[in-house]
């Protein structure tokens, strides 16, 4: 992986003078994706569903086991369509490999960009509706990407979404119970639905059954289950909810609050299946 970093450094200057042959090929494929500060801005200010997809989830839908989720043709399927569906409901986030690495990133976060960007963007720019504007995925991130000063603005942004407001964490079990720091403390009320860790797919249809008997509309669902949930938010929306696939916000903001060391280790252990 460092030899691969390393020959991309050494040859990312190549990219000016190719540019014009990249456009040509590239640009009429590339979806529109908002950055990250516009994504937290319009999530704030206008509120609806959010599915997300991150490079987890777009391994999954090529057919590849991940930690959280084997994977399930099923699942991929609802995932694909998700993906490509344009609806007035739900915003769609879509990994962040179309845009510039940030200054302000991480050198972590820089070579990773480098590993993985290539290959995610071809697949997004095959499977991707040309009428959506996307939300970026990573929005709900950043303690990994970010220098803590930084971190520390946007996470109060963060924090608003669940300020007064009436949610339920549907997430699996043992996610949360190493946390110290709650992320959703601003909000009115909180209800804890348990579901499994991995694999929270196969109890797909009992989880839904779960949220429609105990939790009211006027209560945002927020998801922490992995690839189940960028579907989930999507089915949830059209019983009439408003769910929100969190992801790993609740471990961003805990282990920024901890103020972790941001090294290769570290970052690995936060991406552990707890």
């Amino acid at each position: 992986r460092e030899a691969m970093v390393t020959l991309k450094d050494e040859t990312i200057e190549d990219c000016v003078f190719e540019l014009d042959e990249m456009k040509s090929s590239l640009l009429p494929r590339i979806p529109d994706i908002l950055n990250m500060e516009q994504s937290l801005n319009l999530l704030i200010d206008k509120p609806k569903s959010f599915a997300r997809f991150g490079d987890g989830e777009i391994l999954l839908m090529q057919g590849r086991d991940i930690g959280f989720q084997k994977y399930d043709p099923a699942l991929a399927e609802k995932m694909f369509s998700v993906l490509a569906s344009k609806r007035d409901d739900m915003y769609i986030g879509i990994y962040s490999c179309f845009h510039a690495v940030s200054e302000k990133a991480t050198e972590n976060a820089r070579r990773y960009h480098r590993r993985s960007s290539a290959v995610l963007r071809k697949f997004l720019m095959q499977n991707t509706n040309p009428e959506i504007q996307y939300l970026n995925a990573s929005c709900l991130l950043g303690y990994f990407s970010y220098s803590n000063a930084e971190y520390g603005r946007i996470i109060e942004k963060k924090k608003k979404f669940f300020d007064g407001r009436k949610i339920a964490l549907v997430r699996g079990e043992n996610v949360l119970a190493k946390l110290d720091y709650d992320i959703f403390e601003l909000a009115a009320s909180k209800t804890i639905i348990d579901a499994p860790s991995r694999n929270a797919f196969s109890e797909y249809d009992s989880i839904l059954q779960k949220i429609s008997s105990s939790v009211s509309k006027d209560t945002i669902v927020c998801l922490i289950l992995g690839p189940t949930a960028t579907v989930m938010a999507s089915d949830l929306t059209d019983m009439g909810y408003m769910a929100w696939d969190v992801g790993h916000i609740a471990k961003d903001y805990d282990t920024y609050m901890k103020n972790t060391a941001i090294t290769s280790e570290t970052q690995q252990k936060f991406f552990d299946v707890d």
